[in-house]
């Protein structure tokens, strides 16, 4: 079975802040190189949205493009585009090292710079293994692997290619098995199968048939890019049926008009008790919406809107939900650009909350005020359990007090 990967490369003009630093011209990669060209999108989320690019004429670099708020911890922007330093690249091995930096003296949640380094499979088709390192203004450096949680996929790829051959050739090349999921996600089903979703694609990746749900309790869909097209599609499945207790949609890019459907399907759904809608770029105007349904939702009892570009007027919306709802137990708001005022938000929501025993709010921008308002109210609330307000800007003795004042 033949699998088309081409995707539309679109790239805007190149953005500078004040503070970045130039490009810097490729002279690592011969420009004969399969890698030459090539973008890298991670978990298959959309070009501009921490992918990577290799280009001979202005440099290699990781792209931001697709956030629309791209600021440092101080408050500053940053490039839309970060150029790879201190390059280095072994042809025979295909390793690829570089260095990503928010500049002198700048960070972005505690991280001032990144180490990265790849190895590509003989094809270029994807990222076999490698590592990020993070390192910190404070603190020691932290190491994230890829080929699990993060993966990268080649986005730039123009010829057809063998969906099994490619599959079979990355698990000898040692590919994971995230890695391989992700490559194999663009398979076409086969029209005998019949799974609890029923998703059809053209070759484009455009929905060609609708969705359909069977009385399997769990529903994993995890990047499969539905869109605001697929989200509509399942919400309107999510309306009727009556046994699904748990769903994932995460990395779809569903957008706010996305979460809206869902939001209107969370509204009359009686049997949801768990939802993944990280990563999938709501936006303030989709949080209002799901902290809406929220309010009136009598089953959700954990909720993940991590890395969905949330800010203080999304947090507002949750904290109203939050101050309603009786039945969540845990929510993750974490990786999102929360500030102060948003966390006021929050705390005010947690003063009176009696039910959510877990939080996330980390990889926001929180700051001084905003932790110690968490701080007071987590005085009088007696039910949460566990917070992580990692990787803010709050003061060491402000988490010190947060975490004496949460119950053990």
């Amino acid at each position: 079975r033949l699998l088309f990967l081409s995707r539309l490369l679109l790239l805007p003009q190149l953005y500078l802040s004040p503070h970045s630093s130039k490009m810097i011209k490729n002279n690592i990669i011969q420009s004969n190189s399969p890698l030459m060209g090539s973008t890298f999108v991670q978990n298959y989320k959309d070009v501009g949205l921490i992918s990577l690019h290799f280009d001979e004429k202005i440099g290699n670099y990781v792209s931001f493009e697709g956030y629309a708020t791209r600021k440092l911890d101080d408050g500053s922007q940053f490039s839309s585009r970060l150029p790879f330093s201190d390059q280095s690249y072994d042809q025979n091995e295909r390793k690829f090292c570089g260095v990503v930096s928010y500049g002198d003296n700048r960070a972005k949640h505690g991280v001032k710079s990144q180490k990265w380094e790849f190895i590509f499979d003989t094809q270029f088709v994807s990222v076999l293994s490698g590592k990020m390192v993070l390192r910190r203004v404070y603190g020691k450096e932290k190491t994230v692997p890829f080929g699990k949680d993060i993966c990268y996929t080649n986005a730039n790829i123009k010829n057809v290619v063998d969906i099994h051959d490619t599959v079979k050739r990355l698990e000898e090349e040692g590919a994971t098995e995230s890695t391989i999921e992700y490559v194999r996600s663009f398979t076409p089903i086969d029209d005998n199968v019949d799974p609890w979703l029923v998703a059809r694609f053209n070759k484009d990746g455009q929905i060609v048939k609708s969705y359909r749900l069977s009385d399997g309790k769990l529903l994993d869909i995890e990047n499969k890019r539905l869109g605001g097209d697929g989200a509509k599609e399942i919400a309107t499945a999510l309306s009727t049926n009556k046994t699904l207790t748990s769903i994932n949609i995460s990395y779809n890019a569903i957008g706010g008009d996305g979460a809206k459907d869902i939001a209107t399907a969370l509204s009359t759904n009686s049997t949801i008790t768990h939802i993944n809608l990280s990563f999938n770029n709501i936006g303030d105007d989709g949080t209002a919406e799901i902290a809406i349904a929220l309010s009136t939702n009598s089953t959700l009892t954990h909720i993940n809107m991590s890395q969905n570009k949330i800010e203080n007027a999304g947090a507002k919306g949750v904290a109203a939900a939050l101050s309603t709802n009786s039945t969540l137990t845990s929510i993750n708001i974490g990786m999102n650009e929360i500030g102060d005022d948003g966390a006021k938000f929050i705390a005010t929501a947690l003063s009176t909350n009696s039910t959510l025993t877990s939080m996330d709010i980390s990889n926001n921008s929180i700051g001084a005020f905003g932790a110690e308002k968490i701080a007071d109210a987590l005085s009088t609330n007696n039910t949460l359990a566990k917070i992580n307000i990692n990787n803010n800007n709050v003061p060491a003795s402000t988490l010190s007090l947060i975490l004496q004042r949460i119950t053990i």
